[in-house]
């Protein structure tokens, strides 16, 4: 979730026609049991109403009439571009397995026929990188999956420390590392996310007063974690 949230807030740019939206569909998933396929579709035509895309406010739940407004909007602005982030996939995938993936099936032909201009990511747990090994399934025009999974520890490790050393910050102890790598579960993107914010804490440490090299202490690391 944390990963879908930064490629929407690095591709998200209205100045450049880019448009990013991220939509958790884990209740989506329990809707379709009950037959409330519409529901994905209505979340969508909410977002781009958000976006004022459109002239007017798009009012339909059908999604051959959304996709059509989509794609004529597509025609008419041939720098537009759309991503769609659906997070909490598992469920949804699931329930669409056994409708014979209309849904995706649908969103797969939204991207072929605006030329990829549109593009939709599904993400979830290990399990929804499965439904690409069953037959007659729509996920290999979807493009490749990516599995994100947690780094080794030693591997993790150089991750935190490596970079700070490089520019003047040095660990207490072993420990400090380690609260880092538990609270970002040894995933990457995570380590680089909180990272990140403990190397703005440490230049603010520094421009209080402190000097370089600087020890980082556990005190800091809870900082930026609240």
């Amino acid at each position: 979730s944390t990963l879908l949230r930064r490629v929407q807030r690095e591709f998200h740019n209205p100045e450049q026609n880019r448009y990013a939206v991220y939509e958790d569909i884990r209740l989506v998933g329990d809707a379709l049991a009950g037959q409330s396929a519409e529901m994905l579709w209505t979340r969508v035509r909410d977002h781009l109403n958000r976006l004022k895309l459109f002239s007017n406010p798009l009012t339909t739940d059908q999604p051959g009439t959304l996709i059509r407004r989509l794609l004529e909007l597509l025609e008419n602005d041939r720098q537009l571009r759309l991503l769609i982030l659906l997070d909490e996939a598992d469920s949804f995938l699931e329930q669409d397995a056994e409708q014979q993936f209309a849904i995706v099936s649908r969103l797969k032909r939204l991207m072929e026929d605006s030329h990829r201009r549109v593009k939709v990511v599904f993400a979830g747990l290990h399990n929804v990188q499965r439904f690409q090994g069953i037959p007659n399934q729509p996920f290999a025009h979807l493009g490749a999956p990516l599995q994100v999974g947690p780094l080794n520890p030693l591997a993790a490790r150089d991750l935190v420390k490596k970079p700070f050393e490089a520019v003047g910050y040095r660990f207490a102890d072993d420990s400090t590392v380690l609260r880092i790598l538990s609270y970002t579960n040894y995933h990457p993107g995570l380590i680089q996310l909180f990272c990140s914010k403990l190397l703005d804490e440490m230049h603010r440490k520094v421009g209080r007063g402190g000097e370089l090299p600087c020890v980082i202490e556990a005190g800091d690391i809870q900082v930026v974690y609240l």
